[in-house]
């Protein structure tokens, strides 16, 4: 237990006594500015509550909130990642886990791409609970070069991956994070925790949320309509990111609306062996997009279908979403 509470809950007189903001009082309000402070006792420099690697208000508010709920107990350094809004971008948490990457199925020939099934496990990481917005894009980028126009909250299309990868680093820079990518040899650099594409097995065990079906939502095309815009029901435009069902993380628009990049370079087959945190081949000549989107049909938007794409090519059936590492 953080050493400054009792038992109760209360500032404890036999471990801690200090009155920080010089109120008269020892009480919650120190802790408060303890934690301003990056403190976590007189004696220690270190604060960082939630264990996001930074000292910050954030760390307050984990704090606060934990305390309200009756929770005293630090958060864990197991605990890899939380919720939070960045520059108007709600960044979800994705907690680790192992789960069975791709299909067996042979009732469509294009899964084939999508076969075997392997066993894959992955570190927590934040993903964009919705697909980049034109509004969202422009205000990092300054420019908007979809063909679908009229809405802030529409998703951004006729993206190139270099342009995704370019609005990373630069929402980077704004969020005072690391910039994952380099631009000369557009390689990431996983161990910083600035935005990136999420890799395609993130992008899988994200829109999975924890299912083996389909769609996230089942396995008809009726459960394809609660839950994306498809060419059955998208009047052949973009629709509004978050209108259709969210999955158990609270992710939308995971089955069509737009195709999303990924990180990785495309390949025709996975590999059958177990892994961690895979991050795809070294080379190729297209990227991996993942989802399905408006133009397309029910079977193209599974959760397991795949498909690559130059990075140069812009189409207005094309966009992404971010992620980011703890």
């Amino acid at each position: 237990m953080l050493g400054y509470f009792n038992d109760n809950g209360n500032l404890s007189s036999a471990n801690y006594k200090e009155d920080i903001n010089g109120d008269g009082n020892v009480n919650i309000a120190d802790v408060i500015s303890l934690m301003l402070l990056g403190r976590d006792n007189p004696n220690d420099p270190v604060a960082d509550y939630n264990c996001d690697g930074h000292y910050a208000v954030t760390d307050v508010i984990s704090l606060l909130l934990n305390i309200l709920s009756g929770n005293l107990m630090p958060v864990e350094e197991t605990v890899p990642c939380e919720t939070e809004v960045i520059h108007g971008i709600a960044m979800l948490c994705i907690s680790a886990g192992s789960f069975q990457m791709g299909t067996n199925d042979t009732d469509y020939s294009w899964l084939e791409y999508s076969r075997p099934v392997h066993t894959v496990t992955l570190s927590a990481f934040q993903m964009s609970a919705t697909e980049i917005t034109q509004g969202q894009y422009k205000y990092v980028i300054g420019t908007n070069p979809s063909n679908f126009t009229g809405k802030n909250n529409l998703p951004v299309e006729q993206v190139r991956w270099q342009d995704a990868v370019r609005f990373c680093n630069k929402l980077s820079a704004f969020a005072g994070v690391d910039s994952c990518y380099n631009l000369d040899t557009w390689k990431c650099d996983f161990t910083k925790n600035g935005f990136r594409l999420p890799t395609e097995a993130e992008w899988e065990y994200a829109c999975r949320a924890g299912t083996a079906t389909k769609y996230y939502t089942g396995d008809s095309e009726s459960d394809l309509n609660r839950a994306g815009w498809y060419n059955n029901n998208s009047g052949s435009t973009t629709h509004s990111v978050g209108q259709k069902e969210p999955n158990a993380f609270g992710l939308y628009d995971m089955h069509g609306n737009v195709w999303e990049w990924c990180h990785d370079w495309w390949s025709y087959y996975y590999s059958s062996n177990s892994e961690n945190n895979p991050t795809g081949p070294e080379y190729g000549s297209g990227r991996v997009i993942r989802g399905g989107g408006w133009g397309d049909l029910a079977d193209f938007c599974l959760s397991v279908g795949r498909g690559g794409y130059y990075p140069e090519a812009r189409d207005y059936g094309l966009g992404f979403r971010v992620a980011r590492s703890p």
